[in-house]
């Protein structure tokens, strides 16, 4: 084989390479590897009031669970305030105080329940005033549904002496928008007193893993994967229930008060005997 057969051999080999290395330090394909991927977010973070209050952006998810078992990948991606080192910070700030340049120090005054009571306070003000309002709306509800009994009876007893407070009309009319407005108003309230105790769970959950990453090896010795997936997974999910409820548990005093109020006003003293 002579000299210039080998050189034909070898060009094409050659401008191969060559090709493939000006692709690889091409800056368009540096660029779009150093781009990350971006996550997409979830249905809930794009969708309008009429599809929050309706819960319309979960038919994706249902349609899937309909299908197929749910698997990781048909869920779609949390906004970054709702991941777990953003929920994990207020907690953290309110946990610990900051001692110069030693790091965290913990506060000796600020319980696990008040820590988190106090990390949450804004929500859970907002919830229990929710709860209020829908208080309102039940017992409301109430009254016009008596107004409406008050009509029937006056329907077919027309000289019955308790009569009605306002006309047919205006009585059905409030006791329909009360119904509507109580039933929207106790399902958006129920999904985010869930919420409220999810993001209770991966607080505590994120301040226990914190924990144990400061922890030294002789006390991690000392504590057995069993109690720490006990404390993550059956304490820490515990809390669930209780922060989820504390809205509505602020509202019991107001409502055992009026309860007893209409039960009295409507029954009179015979209420208290059966």
């Amino acid at each position: 084989m002579s000299i210039n057969d080998e050189k034909e051999l070898k060009t094409p080999l050659n401008a191969q390479s060559v090709e493939l290395t000006d692709i690889e330090q091409s800056p368009i394909l540096d660029q779009s590897l150093d781009q990350p991927k971006k996550e997409k977010l979830s249905n809930f973070y794009s969708a309008n009031i009429f599809s929050r209050i309706l819960f319309a952006w979960t038919h994706y998810a249902m349609g899937k669970a309909n299908d197929a078992p749910l698997t990781v990948s048909n869920l779609t991606g949390l906004h970054e305030d709702d991941k777990a080192h953003s929920l994990a910070k207020p907690l953290f700030d309110t946990w610990y105080g900051l001692d110069g340049e030693e790091g965290y120090q913990k506060k000796k005054s600020n319980g696990l329940f008040l820590a988190i009571l106090m990390t949450n306070l804004c929500y859970i003000i907002f919830l229990t005033v929710v709860n209020f309002a829908l208080s309102l709306l039940k017992y409301g509800q109430i009254f016009f549904f008596r107004e409406l009994v008050l009509h029937f009876k006056l329907y077919h007893n027309p000289e019955e002496e308790t009569k009605p407070k306002f006309p047919l009309y205006v009585t059905a009319g409030f006791f329909l928008l009360i119904k509507v407005s109580k039933t929207f108003g106790h399902h958006q309230s129920l999904f985010f007193e869930q919420v409220l105790g999810v993001k209770t769970v991966n607080q505590v959950s994120a301040l226990i893993y914190d924990k144990l990453t400061k922890t030294s090896i002789f006390i991690k010795n000392q504590i057995s994967e069993g109690e720490l997936l006990n404390f993550i997974q059956s304490d820490a999910d515990s809390l669930n229930f209780l922060y989820s409820a504390l809205p509505s548990i602020f509202n019991v005093p107001f409502n055992f008060a009026v309860s007893l109020y209409m039960l009295f006003k409507f029954f009179g003293k015979s209420f208290v005997f059966g």
